[in-house]
């Protein structure tokens, strides 16, 4: 396993879980329920029963022209900028998924407040269900070492910028801080030509894009140990684009901002990619109120892990009573859960 993997891993993340399973979580968007109120995606009784790529919505538009990505394409570090970058593409094969109940209903607030749990099997993740930012470090990261093996591929005619630029890829992995990286990244610019020059020669700036800083900012998200792990990996992939030793990850972009603020997206919103269609024998409708427990109890693990135990407890017993198929109604000033069969009240 690399290091990426061991501190990136879906396991290091605060998200519901059994013996067998994930339980992960997506608000109804436009296009969802465009599907839901048409039955596509309904079964008789009006339940969701699947979930659609935004590519299967794309062709049914002729006018949108031919999608960009086949439907059994492998996926792909691009598809996955694609999707989830600001001005995302409409044709992928990517569902975007949160392991985090608080950030769907951030989402589902903006929408329709209709959710779904999505349940994976654990030996999924990695294969049908990737976590976003996770991979991306680890194909963001193969990029830059495929490029540092080009540069070294003949030893014996290395120019000597190249061989100072390799000694500023080895200072940046002996560094401590992130202002070690800093000062690394800004010194780089003394070894560029004018012409290939991005930066302004000011320590914190891009010509015409965010600054040093920013590209290297530190994700509330993320530990200490992950934050400066991240920034290495930029802050070689800064160096290697500002002197052309390395193609930009986005075509047709000088450098790559775009990729870098997607990779602070994926990380922000808890982002999982589900790579295809979501069926039906691991899709749940849940009733707001459910989620909204379930974000509840995610906050106290985060913040009280003393009773991460009798927290896990709540949060399982609520992913079955969505499973099967209870909602909360009040009555007579009590909460009651009811699947139409059985009723059960609860002490919310």
């Amino acid at each position: 396993m690399s290091e990426i993997s061991e501190l990136f891993n879906i396991e290091n993340c605060n998200l519901i879980k059994d013996e067998n399973y994930y339980y992960l979580f997506r608000a109804l968007n436009n296009g969802d329920h465009a599907d839901k109120e048409s039955g596509i995606i309904t079964d008789d009784n009006g339940r969701v029963i699947r979930i659609r790529t935004d590519r299967s919505r794309y062709i049914e538009n002729p006018q949108n022209g031919t999608p960009k990505y086949e439907e059994d394409e492998p996926i792909s570090l691009l598809q996955v900028i694609d999707h989830i970058k600001k001005h995302h593409r409409y044709d992928t094969n990517c569902i975007s998924l949160s392991s985090n109940a608080n950030v769907s209903i951030m989402y589902g607030n903006g929408y329709y407040s209709e959710y779904t749990v999505i349940r994976v099997p654990k030996g999924e993740i990695g294969e049908k269900v990737i976590n976003a930012g996770e991979y991306m470090l680890e194909e963001i990261n193969k990029k830059i070492e495929q490029a540092i093996s080009r540069i070294m591929v003949d030893k014996a005619n290395i120019t000597a910028k190249n061989q100072e630029i390799l000694e500023l890829v080895k200072e940046i992995d002996e560094a401590d801080t992130r202002e070690e990286l800093l000062n690394i990244m800004a010194s780089s610019y003394k070894l560029g030509d004018a012409n290939i020059r991005r930066f302004t020669g000011k320590k914190d700036e891009i010509r015409g894009k965010k600054p040093l800083k920013i590209r290297l900012s530190e994700y509330s998200i993320l530990s200490n140990e992950q934050n400066l792990i991240k920034n290495k990996i930029i802050a070689k992939l800064t160096i290697l684009e500002e002197h052309h030793l390395m193609e930009p990850i986005m075509p047709n972009s000088i450098i790559d901002s775009r990729a870098i603020e997607t990779l602070e997206s994926a990380f922000s919103s808890r982002e999982l990619i589900h790579y295809g269609e979501i069926g039906q024998d691991n899709l749940f409708e849940a009733s707001k109120e459910f989620i909204h427990m379930l974000g509840l109890l995610q906050q106290t693990a985060e913040n009280q892990p003393e009773l991460l135990e009798k927290v896990q407890h709540m949060e399982n017993k609520i992913i079955k009573y969505i499973i099967d198929r209870y909602t909360i109604i009040e009555q007579d000033g009590q909460y009651i859960v009811s699947n139409g069969i059985d009723e059960q009240i609860i002490n919310i």
